[in-house]
């Protein structure tokens, strides 16, 4: 086992992506979902803990669908929607959301349908 150094950890690191096909949207047709940097979760968490606070059931309901906008990039890895693109992503088929957020649970070692966002006390472990 290599202990990391900190020039090591502040190199960087790739970030994993999965090609996910949505045949929906026409033959071939397919987006990146990509693992999230941990300020890109954070930004989606506040996103969900804002909805929360504000007592807005309706922005709770839309998990899914926010997750995934966070984490659909394109070939450069750039974000290919953001939270304006929600009533969008809204009227996909639910197949569809649920494909995205599969994959993108399998890459950031989640499982959003059963974690609080609201709870820290539950981590994640395991080597990538």
């Amino acid at each position: 086992m290599t202990i990391a150094s900190a020039e090591l950890l502040r190199s960087g690191v790739t970030l994993k992506r999965q090609e996910v096909p949505l045949p929906e949207f026409g033959d071939g047709v397919s987006v990146y979902v990509r693992q999230l940097t941990a300020k890109e979760w954070s930004e989606f968490r506040m996103s969900m803990l804002n909805s929360k606070f504000e007592k807005d059931a309706g922005k709770l309901g839309e998990l899914k669908e926010r997750y995934i906008i966070f984490c659909m990039v394109d070939e450069s890895g750039q974000p290919i929607f953001s939270l304006d693109d929600l009533e969008t992503v809204k009227q996909w088929p639910a197949i569809v959301v649920n494909r995205l957020n599969d994959a993108a649970d399998a890459l950031n070692e989640g499982d959003l349908n059963s974690k609080s966002l609201g709870n820290d006390s539950e981590t994640t472990g395991g080597d990538s």
